[in-house]
């Protein structure tokens, strides 16, 4: 099941655990990721539904940092 603060860590080589950057330029670029954005799963909270991590694209590498949980 699933509980708040539950994760999993995938290896890059997973099938679909992994975003297709081919075409992107480098820079900075803020990633958000959305979970049950249509309300189907019923949950206690909804407010906790969106990450949005800094990203800094180089060409060769990829940092992600300052992850937080926002409101939308």
């Amino acid at each position: 099941g699933l509980s708040p603060g539950c994760h999993d860590t995938y290896a890059a080589n997973i099938d679909c655990q992994w975003i297709d950057i081919t075409d992107v330029p480098t820079g900075n670029y803020v990633l958000r990721v959305t979970v049950n954005p249509s309300y189907h799963v019923q949950e206690s909270d909804y407010s906790n539904n969106v990450v949005r991590c800094d990203v800094t694209y180089t060409g060769t590498q990829v940092q992600t940092r300052n992850c937080r949980v926002t409101r939308g």
